[in-house]
């Protein structure tokens, strides 16, 4: 027989050929190695990096992820050192697809990472709606879970997410009114995520605007602190305690050359109580009287 023929009829395509070496791989490969690794090849989520936020859908190695699914024995909710399920990379790339096949699969929603962080809170940074829909619709999802930090769902999406996410989560039970062990409300996270239009819609909703964290900080210093001009405007317009301006105003100049607090900030600052003051001090004047008119 001619070797080359008896070769080229024992040869398979290279579809097969992938298949062959990731049925092979099994017993030292877990779901989680192709999910976190076919992500990364996809440029979907960078090598073990655990604080991706706000990644669009990629497209991921589902032939790989299909084929360990399928096998008996595959772990769905291996974890790596930092406690990481196939769920939660899927969720932190915002990979709404595999995160939906992976929750079909029996993928654990209640589980968590060594800081406390659940898939949820995962998907709510990346402000994968969909994907958070399918969470919340599956049994033992909880849209209130606390990590270590005393941090929820919703904190996260306050800082990244957008105003039709966060009104979908509250509309499924979220503590609007929850804070953190730092003392941080859905304000302060929205105001540190830059999320102005997260900051507009919990100010409309009653969180408190005179809250101070753990730090005695108040929300309109957090503001100055993370340079967030939009934020210090916006809050200086429904603030009418002088004293919290003027402390947040002693705070920036004191911390100006630290921080390097913009110039816009402290110019809206200096306005907003000159114009205090003079409400307070400015004098009445009395009203002159008409001076008949002399036909």
């Amino acid at each position: 027989m001619n070797t080359y023929n008896h070769r080229s009829k024992k040869a398979i395509t290279g579809h097969q050929h992938r298949n062959a070496r990731a049925m092979n791989r099994l017993s030292t490969t877990t779901i989680l190695g192709v999910v976190s690794f076919s992500l990364w090849c996809c440029n979907s989520l960078p090598p073990m990096q655990t604080n991706v936020t706000g990644i669009a859908d990629q497209p991921w190695d589902q032939e790989q992820v299909e084929i360990l699914l399928a096998t008996e024995g595959a772990d769905i909710n291996a974890t790596d050192k930092q406690g990481l399920t196939p769920l939660m990379f899927a969720a932190q790339a915002g990979n709404e697809e595999l995160g939906k096949k992976l929750l079909e699969k029996g993928a654990d929603i209640k589980a968590t990472d060594k800081q406390g962080l659940t898939p949820l809170m995962f998907a709510a940074q990346a402000g994968t709606k969909k994907l958070i829909e399918e969470m919340l619709a599956t049994e033992g999802a909880d849209i209130n879970a606390t990590n270590k930090h005393g941090n929820t769902p919703l904190m996260f999406a306050a800082s990244t997410g957008t105003k039709e996410l966060i009104e979908k989560m509250l509309a499924k039970g979220a503590n609007i009114n929850a804070t953190d062990k730092q003392g941080w409300t859905m304000l302060t996270w929205a105001v540190h995520g830059h999320n102005t239009e997260a900051l507009e819609l919990f100010l409309a909703k009653g969180v408190d605007i005179h809250a101070k964290d753990k730090e005695d900080k108040t929300l309109l210093m957090h503001a100055v602190q993370r340079n967030n001009v939009e934020a210090v405007k916006l809050l200086l317009q429904k603030i009418t305690d002088t004293k919290q301006i003027q402390e947040a105003l002693r705070w920036a100049k004191a911390k100006e050359n630290k921080v390097g607090v913009e110039c816009e900030i402290l110019e809206s600052l200096e306005a907003k109580q000159k114009g205090e003051v003079r409400v307070l001090i400015t004098p009445i004047t009395p009203i002159t009287p008409i001076t008949p008119i002399t036909p």
